[in-house]
């Protein structure tokens, strides 16, 4: 059955080990659009890596085309994103400023002492903040007009990059991919909703180039990708498996050489093994990071919207805020706590994120003083009941 069915049987160990060592490697744009949101050392890192197999390395001509599309893009969110994270973080530090000053409360005997330990977890979070914002910058050498990331990849690719699909290629790809789209036959298909032309069909145009490359050289493919839709790999209860098993059989049909595919943090790790390739831990674990984050993109905007009743992790210790006006003495701690972890997980926050968690925040302060209300509630209908009972 593994000779019909290929696509469902995962290679062994012997055959893992013969595809790396024949292989060539394909990127695409979201891998190489990555290398502006890691640190600069990993992206350091990550270029240093196509070097090393600098001739085993190609890309569709619609990769490098979004790419460059897209490149300025990137950067200009990844900018701008530190000062949307700051304006948050300002609100968020006036918020707790205010609630302490306004909502005096029996046990809260040490408000200022909180609020100065607040205050300076703040200004720590703000100077962290425009350290990594220059070193990007400086990485990129904007003012000089110099982008290393651009100016390495050009490099690493030259040469390696294949040939523009004529408008007659391209019409007929749009017609095959709106019968392929309709069958949901991968990839692309979950790209359907997005406009015409080479929007709605880019992933496909990069799948048909990456075939006429396997054709051309006769050489299985690696593929590697951090787009993790399921019209790229086949998922199974949440896990991945592996890629799509008829994109397996599509290319062994038609260029009769094997696919496989890798996220980078996987690529790489699987490098070291199978290429020798030395790679620092904190170079997979950010590109990991990166990727994971990018899946729970979802998730945590809905834990972070239900950050009154139920905190995320990075920031379980602002659940402390709810209960303020209950016992601060208690929950002191586990604030700081808290705001002390965002300074250590702001680089995998986007701007959406922390204007979910500033909205969190505030439902949070607003449940402290309905708290507060109640208590004084309580409190009237208590001496209402003893005057009554006197």
């Amino acid at each position: 059955m593994k000779k019909t069915l290929p696509g469902y049987y995962r290679p062994t160990e012997v055959e893992f080990k013969k595809l790396w060592e024949n292989c060539v490697f394909v990127f695409d744009a979201n891998v190489l659009l990555n290398l502006y949101r890691y640190s600069p050392k990993t992206s350091t890192d990550m270029i240093n890596i196509l070097k090393n197999i600098s001739d085993r390395i190609w890309i569709p001509h619609q990769t490098a085309l979004e790419f460059h599309k897209s490149r300025l893009n990137v950067i200009a969110k990844q900018v701008s994103s530190y000062g949307d994270i700051q304006a948050e973080i300002k609100t968020m530090q006036n918020k707790i400023r205010d609630t302490l000053h306004t909502n005096k409360h029996p046990f809260i005997q040490n408000s200022d002492k909180l609020l100065g330990n607040a205050e300076k977890i703040f200004n720590k979070i703000g100077t962290e903040l425009e350290k990594r914002k220059n070193e990007y910058l400086n990485s990129l050498n904007i003012n000089g007009n110099h982008d290393t990331i651009l100016q390495e990849t050009t490099s690493a690719f030259e040469g390696k990059t294949g040939k523009e699909y004529s408008n007659d290629q391209l019409s007929k790809i749009y017609k095959k991919g709106k019968k392929r789209y309709a069958q949901k036959i991968p990839p692309g298909y979950k790209d359907a909703s997005k406009g015409g032309g080479i929007r709605k069909y880019g992933d496909l145009i990069i799948w048909y180039q990456t075939i006429d490359k396997a054709k051309e050289i006769k050489k299985p493919i690696i593929l590697v990708t951090d787009d993790k839709k399921d019209d790229w790999w086949w998922e199974q209860e949440g896990k991945t498996v592996g890629p799509r098993p008829e994109l397996i059989q599509e290319m062994l049909s038609k260029a009769s050489v094997q696919l496989y595919m890798y996220s980078m943090d996987n690529f790489i790790d699987k490098a070291q093994k199978y290429l020798e390739e030395k790679v620092k831990k904190e170079t997979i674990h950010e590109a990991r990071e990166l990727r994971k984050r990018n899946e729970e993109h979802s998730k945590m905007l809905a834990d972070l919207a239900r950050l009154s009743t139920q905190t995320s992790p990075v920031l379980a210790g602002l659940a402390g805020l709810s209960d303020l006006s209950k016992n601060i003495a208690l929950q002191t701690s586990p604030v700081l706590a808290g705001l002390s972890d965002i300074v250590g997980n702001l680089k995998y926050l986007k701007p959406d994120q922390i204007k979910i968690l500033s909205s969190g925040l505030a439902d949070t302060l607003k449940n402290l003083e309905q708290n507060d209300n109640m208590e004084d509630t309580n409190d009237n209908e208590s001496i209402e009941e003893n005057d009554s009972e006197e």
